[in-house]
């Protein structure tokens, strides 16, 4: 995309182990320079629409003015209450009708916040939001009537436009703002198409009716919360929602029962004639009517659910069919908030709407779930089979590798007598071809097992100069091949990080051989270590006088099996998981791999890793956790102690190898009692999860081995993950750093 010359790179939606922080500058296909920026938690794609408000977008076409009641228009916004959210399911049954009418691929119900606009349903395009800078919404909310695009490109608002530049080129577009009651418009309905296009008459009226129900039911969802938590003012509130009544394809009702046994609706719109073929006036006083028509399979079911929403006064929401004279049927749902009023009775106030529509995708859609799960199944084994060939494979090229190292340094060595000049280069040329071969072989594990989740981390406190000391044999034997020099700047006083240290040199020898691919013959390398940027870390650098990287290359440059062009030569080949490996592996050592690059300049590859300290530790961990795709709807914090035996770590590295990598075993006070380990992870169930460590411990201790320190395992606490992401930031670090400052020794067995 470019715009104003200058191209602006949007972020993708998160995905596991994925790039974070990655910024950096090159040239653009125009030879302008480029500037590159990314949110901390998703990777970069070009040309994507999804984006994050923290975003920094230069350079962008004209943004829409905010509306002059715009602090109010905000409030409406946030009473909604679904910015952030899920799906709604009407409004996604709403835009797939709106695209159907209109013919156009893309459609989306779009609420538009402060620095965003928010799809509470969307049909074509897999992403929830993009900046309000370069949303059409943003222009739709600022009139009444409906604003139609006919060709983006002919349109000087929007034809420098990053989604009308790039993906997904956006040419038509016709929004209809989404007003609710007197407020300013909290957003728009609209259609999408990647080609110019005119709008008919009878569309753009089912567009308003559509628009109408949308917003109808927006209205609901800020009237619904405020009635759950003020009833006194339901009397209100309904005069309110009287005044839209007539426009809603719904009907909005008072329904009431009575201790007596009969029921009414002392209040109904018009569109009941549509809903239950009745008038106001037929079902004012007596209700039967409408209970004559329900559907004799589901009648039982409609008096159940109101009779046990009247005993408990929670909200009514049911979904049932209604069947008339003529034979035919509809699908209703009804929702209702009830209230006890004075003489017993009980009075709901809610909304009934047709989901016939909804239920015929719905079956659809089961039946297209059926045969997706059969096929992941088979995708599953198939995926399986594949893991298993690839780690037969690589074990299997270990060994021969290894007698070809082995005899190649003897020869070289002369032990098995003199070697010319000539024959010498063969053999270093041989040597590095084994040493490129095996890094192959173990890219191919690496990732084979980080596809399958079987990679297990073991994270502790070491120096990063530990680190590149036990690295530096290699990389300096892989290096000379070239005549390239590594410089190594440490600075001094770094601090301890917390991490795998194997993992860690795995990142860095797998910058440093692609350091080595990409640079001149002859040519220098720096491998630096500062403290910082971020309050708690520390950085490790591999900078190189090679190629340089573009825009596009640095946008696909950590996908699996990718590489880009700059190779000088027939050395550079690969099999291109090296930068994608260390991306994974520095996410799981709570670190996050980013790339600066100026095309012809050279390239510097930065990863960062959290110092041993447990607020570090920690603040790193809930960062990655949010950056990338981790199972489980909720946090867990386990304790574990390990008593008796002199073995201390011993207990740590068992209690990582029965995690998962992205979880967290940090460890914690030691006292007369033993060593004590928190275990930090997410899981769909904290109980179950603890019962299964338990069980290994269990096995484990069942082996006979003396030396092993037994295990008992307790629940320190678990949290929602969305809903209580900061009380379990709040409350873990409390815990783990009251626990190592007066750590008593406790656990539930």
């Amino acid at each position: 995309m470019q715009s104003n010359g200058c191209a602006v790179v949007f972020g993708a939606r998160p995905v596991a182990g994925l790039g974070r922080d990655l910024s950096g500058t090159g040239d653009g296909a125009d030879g302008k320079q480029v500037e590159i920026w990314a949110d901390s938690r998703v990777p970069i794609k070009r040309g994507s629409i999804g984006g994050d408000k923290r975003h920094r977008l230069e350079s962008l076409p004209m943004r829409a003015p905010e509306h002059p009641r715009e602090a109010e228009r905000l409030a409406a916004v946030d009473e909604i209450g679904l910015v952030g959210g899920l799906p709604d399911e009407l409004q996604q049954a709403a835009v797939h009708l709106a695209s159907q009418i209109c013919g156009t691929p893309i459609a989306a119900v779009s609420l538009v916040d402060r620095d965003r606009q928010w799809f509470s349903a969307i049909e074509g395009l897999d992403c929830r939001e993009t900046p309000r800078d370069v949303a059409f919404c943003a222009h739709t909310i600022l009139g009444d009537s409906p604003l139609v695009v006919s060709d983006a490109t002919q349109d000087s608002r929007f034809s420098d436009n990053a989604l009308v530049t790039g993906d997904p080129g956006i040419r038509f577009y016709a929004g209809i703002p989404l007003k609710t009651l007197d407020d300013p418009a909290v957003g728009s309905l609209c259609v999408i198409d990647s080609s110019p296009r005119e709008i008919s008459a009878g569309q753009l009226q089912s567009l308003q009716t559509l628009a109408d129900l949308v917003a109808a039911q927006l209205e609901m969802h800020r009237y619904n919360h405020r009635i759950t938590r003020r009833s006194e003012e339901n009397r209100s509130l309904l005069e309110q929602i009287t005044k839209i009544a007539s426009q809603v394809p719904g009907v909005i009702y008072q329904f009431r029962t009575c201790p007596d046994g009969t029921s009414s609706f002392p209040y109904a719109s018009d569109r009941i004639r549509e809903i239950y073929r009745v008038s106001p006036e037929e079902v004012e006083h007596d209700a039967s009517a409408v209970l004559a028509v329900l559907h004799p399979d589901d009648r039982e079911g409609v008096e159940t659910s109101i009779e046990e929403s009247r005993r408990t006064l929670r909200p009514w929401k049911h979904e049932y069919r209604v069947r008339f004279d003529d034979g035919s049927e509809e699908w209703l749902l009804g929702n209702a908030i009830p209230q006890r009023e004075a003489d017993g009775s009980t009075l709901w106030h809610g909304f009934i709407q047709k989901i016939t529509d909804r239920k015929v995708v719905e079956a659809a859609l089961l039946d297209s779930q059926r045969i997706i799960r059969r096929q992941n199944t088979e995708l599953t084994k198939m995926a399986d089979r594949a893991h298993q060939v690839v780690d037969d494979v690589s074990h299997e090229f270990r060994t021969p590798l290894a007698v070809i190292k082995e005899f190649a340094s003897i020869i070289s060595d002369g032990i098995a007598g003199p070697v010319s000049d000539d024959q010498a280069t063969y053999l270093q040329i041989m040597s590095g071809a084994v040493v490129d071969l095996n890094h192959m072989v173990e890219d191919l594990l690496d990732s084979s097992k980080l596809r399958a989740g079987i990679l297990r981390v073991d994270r502790r406190s070491v120096t990063i100069q530990e680190i590149v000391d036990e690295g530096r044999p290699a990389l300096a034997s892989k290096a000379s091949s070239r005549s390239i020099t590594i410089e190594e700047r440490l600075g001094d006083g770094l601090p301890c990080v917390f991490a795998d240290s194997e993992k860690v040199r795995r990142v860095i020898s797998n910058l440093m051989t692609n350091a080595i691919k990409f640079s001149p013959e002859g040519g220098a390398i720096v491998l630096s270590a500062t403290a910082g940027p971020g309050a708690g870390e520390a950085t490790i650098s591999v900078t190189d006088n090679g190629p340089g990287l573009s825009a596009e290359d640095i946008d696909q440059l950590f996908g699996r099996f990718k590489q880009t062009s700059t190779a000088r030569s027939i050395k550079a080949k690969g099999f291109g998981l090296g930068l994608s490996i260390a991306q994974e592996l520095a996410w799981l050592n709570l670190g996050r791999l980013s790339v600066q690059s100026v095309k012809g300049e050279g390239a510097t590859f930065s990863f960062t890793l959290p110092t041993n300290d447990p607020a570090a530790i920690l603040s790193h961990y809930f960062d990655s956790i949010q950056s990338g795709e981790v199972a489980g709807t909720r946090f867990a914090l386990l304790r574990a102690l390990a008593t008796g035996g002199p073995r201390a770590d011993e207990a740590g590295a068992f209690l990582a190898s029965i995690v998962y990598p992205s979880d967290l075993v940090l460890p914690g006070p030691r006292d007369e009692l033993g060593q004590a380990w928190y275990v930090l992870g997410c899981t769909d169930s904290a109980e179950r999860w603890g019962g299964k460590l338990r069980a290994a411990c269990r096995q484990r201790s069942a082996s006979g081995r003396d030396d092993l320190r037994p295990i008992s395992i307790g629940l320190e606490g678990q949290w929602d993950r969305v809903e209580r992401f900061d009380d379990a930031m709040r409350e873990t670090c409390r815990v783990i750093a009251k626990e190592n400052c007066h750590g008593t020794a406790r656990a539930d067995h």
